[in-house]
């Protein structure tokens, strides 16, 4: 981890966070956005959309982030990311076709929606995550077929594996 840590430290330093888009504001999403907001440099959560706005506020308020843009179009969005002031997105896709959002994550909990923010996310060379194992599943025959090589979804198992 102190790989990753200093790395993380230097982009903070540099200036240049890691932009994260997140699609999903329940239980989930209100831990990773308190995590990320307090305890890791070098990232910040840029935008969430949430089928419910209330929630998607509710999540950057939690954690103290109060200063925010109701984005209902890609300029509005990307406006608010590049000024580093936090983003309700009203259409989640909007993140994924966003150049100023670095990473997708989908917390949504739903297999057949979070596969395709994650499918449109890879459409626009975004990394991704989702701690969806089924969505992975749904998603790595479409990502391996893109990429030309071979894909595999990291089991809860795995994903818990100390490294």
């Amino acid at each position: 981890m102190i790989l990753v840590d200093n790395a993380l430290k230097a982009r903070e330093q540099s200036g240049k966070p890691i932009r994260v888009g997140m699609v999903g504001a329940g239980f989930m999403g209100q831990g990773l956005t308190n995590q990320i907001t307090h305890s890791v440099p070098g990232m910040r959560m840029a935008a969430v959309y949430n089928r419910r706005p209330e929630r998607a506020r509710h999540v950057f308020h939690y954690s103290g982030l109060n200063n925010l843009v109701m984005a209902g179009t890609q300029s509005q969005l990307d406006q608010a990311v590049r000024e580093g002031t936090p983003a309700v997105a009203e259409d989640p896709f909007m993140m994924c076709r966003s150049s100023e959002i670095d990473v997708i994550v989908d917390v949504t909990g739903s297999v057949e929606f979070g596969a395709r923010v994650i499918l449109e996310a890879y459409k626009h060379g975004k990394q991704r995550a989702t701690p969806a194992f089924r969505a992975s599943l749904r998603t790595a025959p479409y990502l391996r077929a893109g990429r030309g090589k071979p894909a595999r979804a990291i089991s809860r198992r795995e994903s818990t594996r100390q490294i």
